[in-house]
């Protein structure tokens, strides 16, 4: 289960709690590990929970290289964690 780690001082982290921190990966690796956060998402929450809460996560993996304002703007418009990962799986992005 990957969830944002809280600091002592309540300010969230990107380090994520399973160890990974996207910052330290390239853009592809990003884009996979929010695919499996999403993944762990479904698998956890099924239907139960509003997808729109992993949208606070897009930020923390899809920054920081180029095209990624781009995918993040698409993907903020996407409103189902089936919808996003088709998306994240099956187009092209423009990543330097």
């Amino acid at each position: 289960h990957t969830q944002l780690v809280e600091s002592s001082d309540g300010r969230a982290s990107n380090q994520l709690s399973v160890g990974v921190n996207p910052e330290n990966h390239t853009p592809q690796e990003r884009i996979a590990l929010l695919k499996k956060h999403i993944e762990n998402f479904v698998e956890l929450w099924g239907t139960e929970k509003n997808f729109a809460v992993m949208k606070r996560f897009i930020k923390i993996y899809i920054n920081d290289f180029e095209g990624a304002k781009t995918l993040r703007e698409k993907l903020m418009t996407i409103k189902t964690a089936p919808e996003m990962l088709e998306y994240l799986s099956t187009t092209e992005y423009i990543i330097k």
